[in-house]
């Protein structure tokens, strides 16, 4: 499937289940940007060039320091985790977690906001205890 058609999915996808969280999504040339009630925001991007390649970055520095990332880019020093080289950046670069993508694209989706769901309702809308 096309990058550009993968998106476009996506962004139906975000829309129609996540509007709780999901104040809207921008298609951009070369990533989605998905902003949030508590205008943070997540970038949704895939290679163009190597197959496969991927990274969902929530961007909450500026909400309250952290920051969090789903990624497979082959950091040697995380070859120990067993979903090598799939991982999870939690709240931090260095706090690195395993990561076990969906068998599809939409169901990696669902896994991803299903966890910054649980974010929203653990520590409510404004997010600065995440």
């Amino acid at each position: 499937m096309r990058v550009d058609e993968l998106y476009k999915r996506i962004k139906l996808l975000v829309i129609s289940l996540y509007s709780d969280i999901v104040v809207s999504v921008e298609s951009r040339s070369d990533r989605l940007r998905i902003y949030f009630v508590d205008n943070s925001f997540l970038d949704v991007w895939f290679s163009r060039c190597v197959h496969g390649k991927y990274a969902f970055h929530w961007e909450r520095r500026y909400v309250d320091g952290t920051v969090y990332r789903w990624d497979n880019t082959p950091h040697r020093k995380y070859r120990y985790l067993e979903t090598y080289p799939h991982h999870f950046h939690k709240g931090s670069r260095d706090n690195v977690k395993p990561f076990k993508p969906g068998s599809s694209w939409e169901e990696t989706v669902v896994k991803i906001f299903s966890f910054i769901r649980e974010v929203f309702r653990e520590y409510g809308s404004s997010c600065k205890s995440a």
